[in-house]
């Protein structure tokens, strides 16, 4: 049977707690909340949503993801993957493509453990 070990020193851990509360309070602080964004993109891609409508299901396609596999939050690092939510018509309009380094303001929130921004770009 296995069973989870904590890997890491008594001094360590705790500076481990500290650490995970500090972010929480500060996703609590500003979810929802619009921030200030910079990154290079790592891949662009269809977003698409399943709706469901009693027994039917349909496919919406709202726009595309940008992924970026770090980036800066309000001047904070993150080395951790970031979304980025974008219309078809900014898309269209921009054409954002891998590699490409942007900075922007997007409205961030958490999808299933991720964070994820709505950015609204308007070119």
């Amino acid at each position: 049977m296995y069973q989870p070990e904590i890997i890491l020193d008594e001094e360590g851990y705790k500076k481990f707690e500290s650490d995970l509360e500090e972010f929480e309070e500060w996703l609590e602080g500003t979810t929802g909340k619009w921030v200030e964004f910079s990154g290079t993109v790592n891949s662009v891609k269809p977003h698409f949503r399943k709706k469901r409508f009693g027994r039917k299901e349909i496919l919406e396609f709202p726009g595309f993801l940008l992924s970026f596999k770090e980036g800066y939050l309000d001047r904070v690092f993150f080395k951790d993957h970031i979304y980025v939510t974008i219309s078809r018509r900014t898309q269209q309009n921009i054409k954002f493509a891998r590699g490409d380094e942007v900075e922007f303001k997007a409205r961030l929130r958490t999808d299933r453990g991720r964070i994820v921004m709505d950015a609204f770009l308007m070119w």
